[in-house]
């Protein structure tokens, strides 16, 4: 893109697409090589991360499903079989 001005209404159409990201986004602007730096900042624990505990025989190299979660899992596969 040559064009200041276009370079300016991608790197706000990309700001207002990246309004509903539930992470924390960092944006930067786009550089003469046409690259745009953009970090993105997890809020909230991935789902697996809070859905299991970590395995104490090998020293937290694996994972063990949570007691809470064993409900959610049962219910899943019974639907897969259907």
């Amino acid at each position: 893109m040559e064009s200041q001005r276009n370079q300016r209404e991608v790197e706000n159409r990309l700001r207002d697409a990246l309004k509903y990201d539930r992470a924390r986004v960092q944006m930067g602007k786009i550089s003469r090589f046409g690259l745009l730096e953009l970090s993105r900042q997890r809020l909230r624990p991935a789902l697996a991360e809070g859905m299991t505990i970590t395995c104490p025989r090998c020293n937290g190299t694996g994972h063990i499903r949570g007691v809470e979660s064993t409900p959610f899992t049962s219910c899943a596969s019974s639907r897969k079989r259907r």
